[in-house]
């Protein structure tokens, strides 16, 4: 499997894992994270790349995930957006 997949799925995943630890909605989750509940929406369902907004809004609200991003970024995955 590329690994560029593998890592986009290691960040969304940790991200969704969050969601339901916290037993949040994707409106308060986006909330929590700073984003709007559309972006995180598209985000959650592949419908849009994880971008640089879901980037930094994941290493503010979740530091401990920065692992997770600095392998998404190191595998090629980062969008422009």
């Amino acid at each position: 499997m590329n690994t560029a997949i593998v890592a986009n799925d290691l960040l969304l995943s940790a991200l969704v894992t969050r969601q339901q630890l916290e037993n949040l909605s994707d409106y308060r989750f986006a909330r929590r994270l700073g984003v709007t509940r559309s972006l995180w929406q598209l985000t959650r369902t592949h419908r849009r790349a994880i971008g640089l907004t879901i980037l930094k809004a994941t290493i503010r609200t979740y530091p401990k995930l920065l692992p997770h991003v600095i392998e998404y970024l190191r595998d090629g995955n980062h969008a422009e957006t």
